[in-house]
């Protein structure tokens, strides 16, 4: 009950003694009846509120004691809490019933020293209400405590719990018990008081209410109803609180499995319109998730090796990983695993998995649980169904079911599709070997009648690009200057081979089929371009181009090969043995139509050249013969400075030249025969007083030879310029043996006879005999440069050149040259064993460079460097020293003869015999200043090859 009196009127009121004293207008218009008591318990005052409780006005009652105003009360509390009152001085508070008015009073008395101030009010309604609502727990709380599976609580207008029982409390963990006597706010959580105060108070306003409240995983039905009293006003609130959990999981569970009967039998539905494989696995995917309420689901494709798993189709996996991401088929994986287990694997936390570890892919994902099945028979899988989710989660059998049901729909789907894409294989390979023989048989007839190979090629591809059975057609040609496949003709599509790169120069494996059957000479066929691993740099171009089969001919004859023949098909493993076998008869047909317009070209165009060399060919004439001997073609100014039409001999034999001696006519027809029997024989003709070279040659057609041309040139003055210069070689040589044999022997003579006398003179005498031996030592120095330079030129036209090693040659001079310069440095790099074409004339190269360059060096201590490098073709000798570098003025004759004077240290001709030396083996001799002093001395050599021999 309430402690205070109600209405927003109610004044407090202190000690007794200021109630005379207040003014009679505040005590008028409380709410609460008042009167006022002296000592002597005498009426004092009454105000109109108590006048209607009591029934009896102000004047009837003031100055009578109140014991006596109304007898009855005597009887009541009200004697023993007034009394009370007055002796302790302390206010007091009662409800009691007042039977002569037939009405409960609430009274609140407060003491003074002159009397009593009372305070009441008629409680007769509430007292009605609580005696209901006392009546109505009673009756409850039997409701209460046998309410099933569920809770009851019954509420006042504060939201307290009057009653509380049931199986269960619904509302929180405290005990029922415990809950009576508080309210909503005080005995449950302050989440779930907020979320059902609404609907406790819609009770309370008289409404009914039902709504669901889940706590604790546990779900329940919730009705709030208000309870009338006696006159139908509402005096407090009823919760009935039910436990619907499995109801609720019963009705999700049939509900889930609904609604997998229905993604299956859509999908089934969907499979039996047979749509492309991948919008199948497109939906299957997408359904799976959606209904298992999974993040990731996805369909793995097997490869034909059975080594990894592509993840064909799926939905939340990162972009960029459908028809990219792969899986390893080992028993690492969960897909490895099932392929393994052939039953479906449900995982409920990956982490904690220990039959196998998560592979890259889920791992990635921060997939934790999932369920994945084989697709198609486990002896033969085609793949695997799987479906994932980051959080650990439990998969009943009837998910494990439906999963099962979706990989059979696919596999379903797929065998179907394999059959009959058989079937549409086998109808389309047959069509296509029709179509084969007939265009080969076309092209047989078509290409005999073509003048040219563009116009062959061109035909083959347009006749294959119109066929029901191929897409396009292309032929191309190897490149062997570039590396690489050039298209020569197509059809049925443009620009094709422009926008790829077929190198003929890949590792054996990683070429194209185009390139291969150039390289290999054999058909090359790829079934799939989908599948085949060497495609996967041509596999984007094959979908924007259309095509999953190719074959690459080659087209050849007779162990020529022209080209490749490419052919493209819509149809996977469109090649089948008999179409490879007609594909490979047409490249041997085209072949041959091929050599027949080439070998045409040939020979018209030989004998274009033929005669175009023949009319421009200065100081000499050509001829072609047939294998008749017969002349097909002459010209040239031979035959004009012979006064002979060189038009009238076309047409005649060898044998009718008459205006040639008898003994010309058969040299030339023997050289002519030889010709014919394949040698190149070359003879000199005299006639009218000149000399004639005559070279007579094969003309082949590939292996056969179809004729002989003759070439001859007037060498008359050659012949005269070599005859003088064998004349001067022998002028030279008789020099070189005069100063090899008597002025070399003396000079040798007179440098023992000074030797002898070494040591034997004294002063003056000693100085003469040093100054003559340096000067006899100049001379022999001397007289061997001349003679090795006479050498040089006198063999210039006709030396016999050997390989040398140079390393060997550059080994053996630099020892000498340190023996004879002990004061200068030398230093030598070079690379492994390095062979010229040359002679015993290198040595001299050598030495005259290293000797220079101490000679001609200023500095205390000569540096000197060399080094030699090597390329396929050239040697290179550098000799360089630390000395003032080569003048200005003398830069331009540094190799000429005596460029240095006897004065000079040297003779002066050095540098012009290494020039002439180099020069006569076919080398380069320079010099070039360094900085800031020094010069370098670069010789080049023509590297020896296997049978190093020059002229």
């Amino acid at each position: 009950m309430e402690s205070g009196s109600s209405g927003e009127e109610d004044l407090p009121v202190g000690e007794g003694e200021r109630i005379v004293s207040e003014p009679a207008e505040i005590l008028e218009r409380v709410s609460d009846g008042f009167y006022a008591l002296d000592d002597e318990w005498r009426i004092r005052y009454v105000n109109e509120r108590a006048e209607e409780f009591l029934r009896r006005s102000e004047d009837e009652l003031l100055g009578q004691s109140v014991w006596e105003a109304f007898p009855g009360a005597r009887e009541s509390p009200l004697w023993e809490q007034y009394h009370e009152a007055m002796e302790t001085q302390e206010s007091v508070t009662c409800d009691f019933y007042y039977e002569p008015l037939e009405s409960w009073f609430e009274v609140n008395a407060y003491p003074s020293e002159t009397g009593l101030s009372v305070y009441f009010r008629d409680v007769t309604e509430a007292k009605e209400r609580e005696r209901e609502l006392l009546e109505t727990q009673r009756r409850h709380r039997t409701l209460v405590e046998n309410v099933p599976n569920g809770a009851v609580a019954l509420f006042d207008e504060d939201l307290r719990f009057l009653v509380v029982g049931g199986d269960a409390d619904d509302l929180d963990s405290i005990e029922a018990d415990r809950l009576e006597g508080m309210t909503l706010f005080e005995g449950v959580d302050p989440e779930v008081a907020e979320r059902v105060e609404p609907h406790y108070r819609a009770a309370l306003d008289g409404e009914r209410r039902t709504f669901v409240h889940t706590l604790d995983g546990q779900v329940r039905t919730v009705r709030t109803v208000p309870v009338r009293g006696e006159d139908g006003d509402v005096i407090a609130g009823l919760a009935i609180s039910q436990n619907v959990t499995g109801q609720v999981e019963r009705r999700r569970e049939l509900e889930k499995r609904s609604r997998q009967q229905d993604v299956v039998a859509n999908l089934g539905r969907m499979a039996l319109e047979n749509p492309p494989l991948d919008d199948l696995f497109d939906r299957a995917t997408e359904a799976v998730a959606e209904t298992l309420g999974n993040e990731y689901c996805k369909v793995l494709d097997l490869d034909p090796n059975g080594e990894e798993l592509l993840l064909r189709s799926g939905v939340g996996w990162k972009p960029g990983y459908a028809g990219e991401a792969t899986v390893p088929n080992d028993a690492g994986s969960q897909a490895g695993y099932t392929l393994r287990s052939a039953e479906p694997v449900v995982v409920e936390d990956l982490p904690a998995e220990d039959r196998f570890s998560g592979p890259d892919l889920l791992v990635e994902h921060d997939v934790r649980s999932g369920i994945s099945t084989i697709i198609g028979p486990a002896a033969n899988p085609w793949g695997i169904l799987g479906t994932h989710d980051t959080e650990r989660r439990s998969f009943d059998e009837y998910d494990v079911d439906f999963v099962q049901s979706v990989a059979n729909i696919l596999a379903s789907a797929i065998e179907r599709r394999e059959t009959e894409r058989e079937l549409h294989a086998q109808r389309n390979r047959l069509a296509a070997l029709n179509d084969l023989n007939s265009l080969a048989q076309q092209i047989s007839e078509s290409v005999v009648k073509e003048s040219s190979r563009e116009e062959i090629e061109r035909l083959v591809c347009e006749e294959l690009a119109a066929s029901d059975s191929y897409v396009f057609a292309w032929i191309g040609e190897a490149d062997e200057s570039g590396g690489e496949v050039l298209s020569r003709a197509e059809a049925g599509v443009e620009n094709y081979a422009s926008k790829l790169s077929l190198r003929l120069d890949e590792e054996p494996g990683r070429s194209g089929p185009t390139a291969q059957a150039l390289l290999t000479g054999e058909t090359q066929v790829v079934q799939d371009v989908r599948e085949n691993a060497n495609y996967a740099g041509w596999r984007e171009h094959a979908r924007d181009h259309r095509y999953r089969s190719s074959a690459a001919i080659p087209i050849a004859f007779q162990g020529t090969q022209y080209g490749v023949l490419n052919v493209y098909s819509e149809r996977p493993a469109a090649f089948g043995e008999e179409e490879r076998t007609t594909l490979s008869r047409l490249g041997t047909i085209v072949g041959h139509a091929l050599r027949s317009v080439e070998r045409d070209r040939r020979l018209r165009e030989s004998e274009r050249r033929y005669r175009t060399l023949a009319e421009n060919v200065p100081n000499g004439s050509v001829t072609l013969v047939d294998r008749d001997l017969r002349y097909v073609l002459a010209a040239g100014s031979n035959f004009d400075d012979l006064g002979v039409d060189a038009e009238a001999i076309e047409g005649s034999h060898v044998s009718e030249l008459s205006y040639l001696s008898a003994d010309v006519r058969e040299r030339m027809r023997e050289a002519l025969e030889a010709a014919l029997d394949g040698e190149t024989t070359t003879v000199t003709l005299a006639y009218d007083g000149k000399v004639y070279e005559y070279r007579a040659v094969p003309v082949r057609d590939g292996e056969e030879i179809r004729a002989a041309m003759s070439l001859s040139q007037d060498v008359t003055e050659r012949v005269r310029h070599e005859e003088e210069l064998e004349r001067e070689r022998e002028r030279l040589e008789l020099m070189n043996r005069l100063i090899r044999h008597n002025l070399l022997n003396s000079l040798n003579v007179v440098e023992a006879r000074l030797a002898f006398l070494e040591g034997e003179v004294e002063g003056d005498a000693a100085e003469h005999l040093r100054t003559a031996r340096n000067r006899t030592e100049s001379m022999v120095q001397l007289v061997e440069t001349i003679r090795s330079l006479m050498t040089a030129i006198a063999d210039r036209g006709e030396l016999d050149l050997e390989p040398v090693s140079l390393n060997d040659v550059v080994e053996r001079e630099l020892t000498a040259a340190r023996e004879m310069f002990p004061d200068a440095e030398f230093d030598a790099e070079m690379p492994p064993d390095v062979s010229v074409a040359a002679n015993e004339l290198l040595e001299e190269v050598v030495e005259n460079l290293l000797v220079n360059a101490v000679q001609h060096n200023d500095k205390p201590t000569p540096e000197v460097t060399v080094a030699v490098a090597a390329d396929e073709e050239t040697a290179t000798l550098t000799v360089a020293d630390n000395g003032p570098g080569v003048a200005p003025d003398m830069e331009a004759k540094l190799f000429d003869k005596g460029a240095k004077g006897f004065d000079s240290p040297g003779t002066g001709f050095g540098l012009h015999l290494v020039r002439e030396i180099v020069e006569a083996y076919g080398g380069d001799v320079s010099a070039e200043n360094l900085t800031p002093t020094g010069t370098k001395f670069v010789v080049t050599l023509p590297r020896a090859d296997g049978d190093a021999s020059a002229s």
